[in-house]
């Protein structure tokens, strides 16, 4: 029998003494451990441990056919503000073409839709105005629509306690979502087959006493931040813009805030929020996604 040097037999011995303690939480791992080395399990991939494999497709011609319903509204309430009467609006795939009774302020009202939606073509000929959406405009709404997508999966699989989910995009418009260790994946559809509901809310500051005893008067109710459950938050029970009327959401930046997200409504959107924030000047808004303040 060769004999080995005893620093060999001893780094032998380090290294499988190794591989046992740190198998050991692996192999004796419990939901909720009390001990933190038994908290440190090797996180097995779904080729590994199994799991649930989905692919979600984000429904982009339901959005830009809504899109070309909040185009329409938008002409229409330009052209009641200017009192020029619509005979005809015929809507097809890619445009929409309108006819007016006379062609007094037809350039006005496309020179004040431009400034709403610059990034679709406008003709004008005669007493028709026709809008065409070209692929510029559909890539700007698919692209919204799955970044949104992709967030409110994230938020709803972290809200299930799934460990170490893969949640990323897959081509133009799918999501790819693994899940190791989900046996269930119909949980898990159920779970994000749920409408988010997104509303808007004005913040009570004044009424401090309510939020520091937790107990929300008449008309308001009390809410946690999303991201730190301790930072709650006083809001009137009522909604003053909902989610429906959302078109679409997009981060920017603001050269004298910083980072900022721009939120575009429809038109009845537009007019609910313009109120809310005149009638409330200097007042915080609070954005609500399922429940949660995700800012205000």
């Amino acid at each position: 029998m060769k004999n080995y040097p005893l620093w060999k037999s001893i780094i032998v011995i380090l290294v499988i003494s190794t591989g046992i303690i740190f198998a050991i939480p692996s192999i004796i791992y419990s939901e909720n451990p009390s001990n933190w080395f038994l908290n440190n399990k090797v996180n097995l991939g779904l080729d590994l441990q199994g799991g649930s494999y989905l692919l979600l497709e984000v429904e982009t011609d339901v959005l830009l056919k809504e899109e070309l319903e909040n185009i329409s509204d938008t002409v229409r309430q330009i052209s009641r503000n200017e009192k020029v009467n619509i005979t005809n609006v015929i809507v097809e795939e890619d445009q929409i073409q309108f006819r007016f009774k006379n062609t007094s302020s037809i350039e006005n009202i496309r020179n004040q839709f431009i400034k709403k939606y610059n990034y679709v073509k406008v003709v004008i000929n005669k007493n028709i105005m026709k809008i065409i959406i070209n692929d510029d405009f559909k890539k700007r709404i698919q692209e919204s629509a799955l970044k949104q997508s992709l967030e409110i999966v994230r938020k709803r699989i972290d809200e299930s306690g799934t460990k170490e989910p893969l949640i990323q995009r897959s081509g133009k418009k799918r999501i790819l979502l693994q899940l190791p260790g989900v046996k269930d994946p119909e949980r898990i559809k159920e779970l994000l087959g749920t409408t988010a509901k997104l509303t808007f809310h004005m913040v009570d500051e004044e009424d401090t006493v309510s939020l520091k005893a937790n107990k929300a008067p008449f008309g308001k109710i009390i809410v946690q931040d999303y991201i730190n459950p301790e930072i709650k938050y006083l809001i009137e029970k009522k909604s003053r813009v909902g989610g429906e009327n959302l078109v679409d959401a997009n981060a920017s930046f603001d050269p004298s805030e910083g980072h900022a997200v721009s939120f575009r409504f429809d038109t009845t959107g537009a007019q609910k929020f313009g109120k809310a924030t005149s009638e409330n000047v200097g007042k915080r808004f609070a954005v609500i996604l399922d429940g949660v303040v995700i800012t205000a």
